[in-house]
């Protein structure tokens, strides 16, 4: 039943703001669009179903934490 309600829902967005862009013919920004939401069912939809989803925040820490290391190795005295 969640599933539907997100189709649902992801289906109304689109309506609303797809059509401007097509009417409008603003092609880049239709793709734009078209993407970040395809982007948004598949995370939403794994989401519902348990799939594992990594966390942003985790991977952009595991980036950057010898960057802050090295800062604070060249901040320190």
């Amino acid at each position: 039943m969640k599933i539907i309600g997100v189709t649902v829902l992801f289906f109304l967005i689109f309506w609303y703001e797809g059509t401007k862009l097509l009417k409008e013919k603003m092609w880049k920004e239709l793709t734009v669009f078209v993407g970040s939401m395809l982007i948004g069912m598949s995370l939403s939809y794994a989401y519902l179903l348990d799939f594992p989803i990594s966390r942003p925040a985790k991977t952009v820490e595991t980036l950057l934490e010898p960057i802050a290391g090295w800062v604070k190795t060249m901040a320190s005295p």
